[in-house]
């Protein structure tokens, strides 16, 4: 009987970092309107937070702390900060990039 090291072949698993980007763009923020977390939220609430989004303008980063600065403080526009609310946000901007193995 061969046993599978006779054969020459190795299992090789290459595991690579996740690489995220977070930017707030208008068509990040248009888009947060349709997720079901913040429709739970008041018109007002949800209008507030999306009037501090707004007034942060356009922003991109790669920091998750700085995002979730940015997100936090939104959140808190709102009255309620919970973290289902930060959550959603912080999926609305957060963009994964692949970059090619050099």
């Amino acid at each position: 009987m061969l046993r599978n090291d006779e054969f020459g072949y190795t299992k090789v698993v290459i595991e690579r970092p996740l690489r995220v980007r977070y930017e707030s763009t208008v068509a990040a923020r248009a888009a947060l309107s349709a997720s079901k977390a913040l429709a739970k939220l008041t018109p007002e609430a949800r209008d507030a937070m999306f009037d501090a989004a707004d007034d942060d303008g356009d922003w991109a980063t790669s920091s998750l702390s700085e995002a979730e600065a940015r997100i936090e403080d939104w959140a808190s526009k709102s009255g309620k900060s919970t973290k289902a609310t930060r959550d959603a946000l912080l999926a609305g901007v957060t963009c994964l990039t692949l970059r090619a193995i050099q």
